[in-house]
């Protein structure tokens, strides 16, 4: 008779194949803890015994499983597409903050005022929260990544404008698109973020999207007085670096799944 019981009564502990002579596991008095009896009902026979070391159920050897040694998204709680989701709201932050260091360069240029400079923030700040009201329930209806890449290509379209800005009224135009595109991107940015966890690291999804948003908001800043410093053209070199960062954050939210399918309209 087998000295090996049943896995809700034994432990694995070590026995050799007798037709590999590889070592592979026998069982000891014990109760196993739940997951390792669903470890062990999919990858031995009854009585204990596993597969040898480097292969799984139905022969897979461990090199032909690309997701092999990989931890489960609960592991962290974040999923490929929060991460990708992250990366892009960096990039879309770093964007909207370059323009910080370079207000003085502005003012010699265009001989700008005071009251000019205020001005530039005020028009900013008043496309950001009409289009964040606006953008959130847009998205709950129409689905994250349809408002997310309109927001990006707007965005694109005001480091544009800055990138090649050769007179006050552009910079205008480019505060107003600036505006737009963070007003869009947002709180839907965030939600994408946090819908791509799984329900039990909801909060630290969104801790991290803070982090992050935060993050771009101060790399921005750094990033253009660094190549403002070092790179020539000050006031549009900037903009034109983040032009190709913003190719990697629209490849982004490319890339990650849609977390909220399209409702239609219904008409009565």
């Amino acid at each position: 008779a087998s000295p090996v019981g049943t896995r809700q009564q034994f432990h694995r502990y070590g026995c050799r194949d007798a037709d590999s002579g590889v070592q592979l596991g026998i069982t000891t008095p014990g109760r196993l803890p739940a997951r390792r009896r669903r470890r062990h009902s999919a990858a031995g026979p009854r009585g204990g015994l596993a597969h040898a070391p480097g292969h799984r159920a139905g022969g897979t050897h461990r090199g032909d499983d690309p997701g092999y040694g990989r931890p489960p998204p609960e592991a962290t709680g974040l999923t490929r597409g929060a991460y990708l989701a992250m990366v892009a709201l960096l990039v879309f932050t770093m964007g909207t903050s370059i323009i910080t260091p370079l207000l003085p360069l502005y003012a010699g240029q265009f001989h700008l005022s005071n009251g000019t400079l205020t001005l530039l923030f005020a028009t900013y700040t008043a496309t950001v929260v009409p289009t964040m009201l606006v953008a959130g329930s847009a998205s709950d209806r129409l689905g994250r990544k349809r408002v997310l890449l309109p927001a990006m290509f707007v965005l694109t379209c005001a480091s544009l404008v800055f990138a090649f800005t050769e007179s006050v009224s552009m910079l205008f135009v480019g505060r107003v698109l600036q505006g737009l595109a963070i007003g869009m991107f947002l709180g839907v940015g965030t939600a994408f973020v946090v819908d791509h966890a799984i329900p039990a690291k909801r909060a630290l999804a969104a801790m991290a999207a803070g982090a992050f948003f935060r993050l771009g908001f101060g790399l921005g800043p750094g990033m253009a007085g660094l190549v403002a410093q070092y790179w020539g053209d000050p006031i549009h070199r900037p903009f034109q670096v983040h032009l190709v960062l913003l190719a990697v954050g629209i490849g982004c939210v490319i890339l990650a799944s849609e977390t909220v399918p399209r409702r239609r309209y219904k008409f009565e």
